[in-house]
């Protein structure tokens, strides 16, 4: 459901997707594995999943002429991240609502007049 949603909204925009589905895929795994870990500090693996997000987001934007692109990708990717965070950490209806309201982000980022 996490990338299901803003992936749809990418389709239909023909645009790339399967970032989303890899990032929330990870981070959820991430912090899975953050609470079966003896020893492991979930707030930690957290914050490292943050700023690798955030690394790869950096590495998605860039100049084209007179314009920034990519920015919408990275906040996206970044987003969905967070939301793979919260199934990892079994906070579904967080899950549910970050991936609505990232959707709708987009759908409302893509009106005419936006």
């Amino acid at each position: 459901l996490p990338a299901g949603a803003a992936g749809d909204e990418r389709r239909r925009r023909r645009e790339a997707r399967g970032t989303f589905g890899a990032a929330a895929l990870g981070s959820c795994i991430f912090s899975l594995i953050s609470g079966h870990v003896p020893g492991a500090d979930p707030v930690r693996i957290a914050a490292n999943i943050v700023t690798g997000m955030g690394f790869l987001g950096a590495g998605i934007i860039f100049r084209a002429g007179d314009r920034t692109v990519g920015l919408t990708t990275a906040a996206t990717l970044w987003a969905i991240a967070a939301v793979g965070m919260a199934v990892g950490f079994g906070m579904y209806p967080l899950a549910i609502l970050g991936s609505l309201l990232t959707y709708a982000v987009l759908a409302l980022h893509h009106l005419p007049g936006t």
